[in-house]
């Protein structure tokens, strides 16, 4: 609400740096490490219905995974989150943008529609595949959490 004075934006530009900062991080490690690794992908898999996929009357879970992804990508690399880490430690940027490049591959891997991949055998490639896809969030996660933690702000992953 661009004309509205007390707007989100206008609230959130006026945090301090570091509380922004931490804002930022751990949304990106949720989303990635809790929210749409477990609530999104890891409970549809193991019950396998339908009702738990995360578009289950639109049908573009699939769609919607891939643009989830490329929000936390974005928000990594459009706003310097990157640079400023890789000012800290380069080796630690480095890791997030390979743990984010193998969540990317691991995501554009896995069937669609979503719900055939959910009705499909527990040892099928398809359900392997999205298993692999949990793993890399898992990691993707983490390495956020690690991320924001070397630049001073507790992340923090709910694990259940």
């Amino acid at each position: 609400a661009p004309g509205v004075a007390e707007n989100y934006r206008a609230r959130f530009e006026a945090l301090d740096q570091r509380e922004a900062l931490g804002r930022i991080v751990n949304g990106m490690a949720i989303l990635a490490g809790f929210e749409f690794m477990s609530e999104r992908l890891g409970v549809a898999l193991d019950s396998g219905d339908q009702e738990d996929e995360h578009s289950c009357f639109s049908d573009t879970t699939k769609q919607d995974f891939v643009y989830d992804l490329e929000g936390i990508k974005q928000i990594w690399m459009r706003t310097g989150l990157d640079k400023l880490v890789a000012a800290q430690d380069a080796a630690l940027a480095q890791n997030v943008a390979e743990l984010l490049q193998d969540a990317e591959s691991k995501i554009a891997k896995l069937g669609d529609p979503w719900d055939r991949v959910l009705a499909a055998a527990k040892d099928s490639p398809e359900r392997k595949d999205a298993e692999a896809a949990v793993v890399a969030l898992q990691a993707l996660g983490d390495g956020l959490k690690q991320a924001g933690n070397k630049l001073g702000v507790l992340v923090l992953i709910p694990t259940g």
